[in-house]
């Protein structure tokens, strides 16, 4: 008989064994359709290049705040919020301004220094 010392026949998988390689193949594959397009969403902010001379950075907490040049107001897509150029509430639920981050380019580089300004409401 040709049986290996764990069950296995020479050149042959066990039906348990394939169904693990195919489970651990989809689980990557469905990780990485997942994982991919969430991690570009949250890098890719620190990768487009800056366009004025002075910019700011806004953020409101769990959301990712962007600018709209056709309405001229920074907006908050989880709650709606819409904030202008300074960052000051215009409209919607949030109860207070989005917080400010000094930055600096050097090089190239954007430096953002931590924690934020906390502006009041």
């Amino acid at each position: 008989m040709n049986e290996r010392f764990d069950g296995h026949s020479n050149g042959h998988i066990s039906r348990r064994d394939f169904i693990k390689g195919v489970t651990v193949l989809m689980g990557g594959f469905i990780g990485a359709v997942v994982g991919i397009p969430a991690i570009n969403y949250l890098i890719s902010p620190a990768l487009r290049k800056v366009g004025k001379k002075r910019d700011w950075l806004w953020r409101v907490y769990c959301c990712r705040v962007s600018w709209h040049p056709n309405i001229q107001n920074y907006v908050s897509p989880c709650h709606d919020g819409h904030f202008d150029i300074m960052g000051k509430n215009i409209s919607g639920p949030p109860p207070r301004p989005l917080d400010e981050f000094i930055t600096k380019i050097e090089d190239g580089n954007l430096f953002i220094q931590l924690p934020p300004f906390r502006r009041p409401a």
